[in-house]
């Protein structure tokens, strides 16, 4: 199913009431069948709400890290180094997503992959965030994020935000100006644990 806003916390609340009323109750989470698409069409615009689980400050030290490839943690996995550092041949796939589209502004092959089937086939921790994709259409930088299974009350703001981080990043380099962000969820969930706090956000209570 689409849905289609103008902000994250828009989507956000969207989401939460759809996963809410249309999920299943599954071990720990209660989650839906059905492929979510979420089309945000300012994501640059209003994007905090008081209810998230994170604060502004937090969001633009994570999206640096992302965008830096950095892993200060020593987590199996990151984001970033899955982006900037893949695979053996420790391919910088920010970086040639961005020298695609300045060499064709029309391309729609700035694509990126951050699953590793030689890795990810055998471990117990893989990463949620599996390809993204970039065009530029009318000279705005439109970018895509496919996930394999998404956690929509915790996780959904928190990726969006880096997202347009790093889909703010490829405009710059392409001198282009952000677009359309579109995120397509495989098995959206929330857990349990989140569900009176979920609850309260779409009763009003927010």
């Amino acid at each position: 199913m689409e849905i289609k806003t103008s902000t994250i916390p828009k989507a956000w609340i969207k989401i939460i009431e759809t996963v809410l009323s249309k999920g299943e109750h599954i071990e720990n989470k209660i989650e839906m069948q059905e492929t979510i698409s979420t089309i945000i069409t300012d994501p640059g615009r209003d994007m905090l709400h008081k209810r998230f689980t994170f604060n502004k400050s937090q969001m633009e030290l994570y999206s640096a890290q992302v965008l830096s490839g950095e892993n200060p943690t020593g987590h199996p996995y990151t984001y970033g180094g899955r982006f900037r550092i893949y695979g053996s041949s420790a391919v910088d796939q920010l970086s040639s997503m961005i020298q695609r589209l300045n060499q064709d502004p029309d391309s729609s092959r700035a694509t990126a992959v951050l699953w590793v089937p030689e890795i990810d086939t055998v471990s117990s921790e893989v990463p949620c965030w599996t390809a993204a994709n970039a065009t530029i259409r009318k000279g705005y930088l439109n970018f895509r994020a496919l996930f394999r299974s998404h956690d929509m009350f915790g996780g959904f703001p928190a990726n969006c935000f880096m997202l347009f981080k790093m889909q703010e990043y490829i405009a710059n380099a392409t001198q282009s100006k952000p677009g359309l962000l579109q995120v397509v969820s495989w098995n959206p969930h929330i857990y349990l644990a989140d569900y009176p706090t979920a609850s309260e956000v779409i009763g009003g209570i927010a």
